[in-house]
């Protein structure tokens, strides 16, 4: 009788292991932490896109904002590209691009095509930072990390 429960216990935690119960990507959770300054919520990724809602409370008006997402173990460029869907380097701009984002102000961002950093299998994970690229009323070219995102494609 205790081979056949022993038998039963190794067909069940078989059949578990081959559902991926016990990888560690199924205990992956979707979050994005903004820094201080900064919003970041609801980042989706699916297999076709990944978007994010992210805002800024600087007290300043933001203009020609670029949004990237720059993967985990990716150099963060001295800029966002400008291009979305044209990634460099691994890292994806987002669209809408080149908008105003004033303090105080969200907006949801989308990545697609994917450039590798972001993977279109369904169940896996990543993660990154989200930087803008903008213009103040005094400055150009500045650019600062919102927040770092975790996700798991669903």
């Amino acid at each position: 009788t205790y081979g056949w429960a022993i038998l039963i216990i190794a067909v069940v935690l078989g059949a578990l292991f081959s559902l991926g119960v016990f990888s560690s990507s199924s205990f992956l959770g979707t979050a994005c932490i903004p820094q201080s300054g900064f919003f970041c919520s609801n980042p989706v990724a699916t297999t076709t896109s990944f978007s994010v809602t992210v805002g800024q409370a600087t007290g300043t008006a933001w203009n020609s904002v670029y949004v990237c997402f720059v993967p985990s173990g990716v150099t963060v460029p001295s800029a966002c590209p400008t291009a979305a869907g044209s990634p460099s380097g691994g890292v994806e701009t987002a669209t809408p691009n080149s908008i105003s984002l004033n303090s105080g102000q969200t907006q949801t961002f989308t990545f697609s095509p994917y450039s590798g950093g972001i993977p279109s299998t369904l169940g896996a994970g990543f993660s990154g930072q989200i930087w803008a690229t903008y213009s103040t009323a005094s400055a150009s070219g500045l650019m600062t990390e919102i927040g770092t995102v975790t996700a798991k494609v669903s």
